[in-house]
């Protein structure tokens, strides 16, 4: 009997050590009552395209893999919650044996799927949610990123977002957009010079906050390759983000690091490192690190470091910051403030300025702008009552500072040092 019994037990044992694991789940189609996607179901197939019903609530454990077949993806008509942690993300990605940009479609929120929802210290309490995610090799079957948000606010902190196909993430008219400490990267854009494709982040409309992110070396066409913000309606905060190695070119928008066009309430950009971007446009509009065009509303640029960015061709436009108002959309009456910038090491001019009035260039430092347009700061025509002051600019290799055209200028109290 005791052998019986040591017999027993030890293929209980064996059983229990050597019990298969599903090998994986499949799934498709409409999911209409809340559902988990469980991690000892792990890794989940997306064999047809999975729609989060309205009302309905897809969570995703920890350590879940999500593999995705070609042309498939996941939309969001309710709420998707995705949290995993620092040490067991959630991947979304490819379910091909050698994955590549564009092999499956999205992640998309649409405009009925849950917002997420903050307390008073502005930490997340609900509704949708990607929190320590892996979104890789998206983009595809025509897909205009990634992750796409309609006017919708999911919450993406924690994630990486790399290799996916036209954007890395794109929303249009976001009420309440957060994306923070995430790492968006290598970002490929398809067509060519006239085509709008690529762009690390892209936003239209709407409103947001960008914080803490790592945006580096994502490819475009026709907008910017790190970020791009165009119509925004409510107030917009880039602050504390690494954007790094983008390039863009276009017929004509090529921006490498941040393009602000036609923002329609404040956008403020502060205390971001802005590095070896670079830009070119056939003709029109280019730059390396920052661009600001058209805006409607106040835009302050404040303590960055806006460093080594090229302007690598098209019209003569800035390597380090680039402003162009345009008065046929009467639109350079508001207050654009830069100030306490390092801009320095830009191969091309430091600030370039072409058009546009209630300009305000102070405290920054404009060193070592290079290259046959290497000017500290340019002022060109169209450009009235801008106010230069308090600025240290050296190393330039043409000029310091330089004026051609336009009127009731305010320059003072500036060092300028040649070599």
């Amino acid at each position: 009997m005791k052998t019986l019994k040591k017999l027993l037990t030890f293929g209980l044992v064996l059983s229990g050590i050597y019990a298969p694991k599903a090998l994986a789940t499949d799934v498709r189609g409409i999911l209409s009552s809340d559902t988990t996607w469980e991690v000892e179901k792990s890794p989940y197939v997306v064999t047809g395209s999975v729609t989060v019903a309205s009302g309905v609530t897809l969570t995703i454990e920890a350590g879940v893999e999500v593999k995705i077949d070609s042309g498939k993806g996941i939309l969001v008509k309710g709420s998707l919650v995705a949290i995993g942690t620092d040490f067991q993300k959630i991947l979304f990605s490819s379910n091909q044996a050698s994955p590549a940009a564009g092999d499956w479609a999205y992640i998309k929120f649409t405009d009925g799927s849950v917002d997420a929802g903050f307390d008073g210290n502005g930490d997340y309490v609900s509704g949708s949610i990607l929190k320590f995610c892996q979104v890789m090799y998206g983009g595809g079957e025509g897909a205009s990123g990634g992750i796409v948000i309609d006017t919708a606010s999911p919450y993406i902190e924690g994630c990486t977002v790399d290799n996916n196909n036209s954007a890395g993430i794109i929303a249009t008219d976001p009420p309440n957009l957060q994306v923070k400490n995430t790492i968006i990267s290598n970002t490929k854009r398809l067509g060519g010079s006239y085509d709008t494709s690529g762009g690390g982040l892209v936003i239209s409309g709407g409103n947001a906050t960008i914080g803490g992110n790592t945006i580096s070396n994502n490819k475009a066409y026709q907008r910017a390759g790190g970020i791009i913000l165009t119509d925004t309606t409510g107030q917009v905060l880039i602050d504390d983000n690494v954007i790094t190695g983008n390039s863009a070119a276009g017929n004509q928008i090529g921006v490498g690091g941040i393009l602000i066009n036609r923002n329609r309430a404040k956008v403020t950009i502060t205390n971001n490192q802005i590095t070896a971007n670079d830009g070119s446009s056939g003709y029109g509009w280019a730059g390396g690190g920052v661009k600001l065009a058209s805006w409607q509303e106040e835009i302050l640029v404040e303590n960055n470091n806006i460093s080594n960015n090229v302007f690598a061709g098209g019209w003569e436009d800035g390597a380090g910051i680039d402003i162009k108002g345009s008065s046929w959309e009467g639109n350079g009456d508001f207050a654009l403030k830069v100030i306490n910038n390092e801009i320095s090491g830009n191969k091309g001019r430091g600030i370039n300025i072409w058009g546009g009035n209630a300009i305000t260039i102070e405290g920054n430092k404009i060193r070592n702008s290079s290259g046959y347009l290497g000017i500290g700061l340019y002022i060109r025509e169209s450009s009235s009552n801008v106010i230069v002051k308090n600025n240290l600019v050296e190393g330039s290799q043409e000029y310091g500072i330089a004026v051609s055209n336009g009127s009731n200028h305010n320059i003072s109290g500036n060092q300028i040092f040649q070599d």
